[in-house]
């Protein structure tokens, strides 16, 4: 799914928790602070980002979701 997202917390948290050296050591820290989460969200929270980081098992159309879930169950 092009538009979908996968995230536990926001991009901001995020770069807060995971950058918090880089951004202390800035010169600009509120441009680092602004670059950071579109770099972070770009390259973290799509799906097929998320299976290949094995955070998921699988994307699916949602045209399969009936089908799947019924497998499961």
């Amino acid at each position: 799914m092009p538009g979908a997202e996968i995230a536990v917390m926001g991009p901001e948290a995020v770069v807060g928790l995971l950058h918090r050296r880089e951004l202390a050591a800035a010169n600009d820290q509120t441009a680092a602070r602004a670059a950071l989460p579109d770099d972070y969200w770009s390259r973290t929270t799509t799906p097929s980002q998320a299976a290949g980081l094995g955070l998921i098992d699988d994307v699916i159309e949602p045209q399969e979701t009936r089908d799947r879930l019924a497998c499961a169950l």
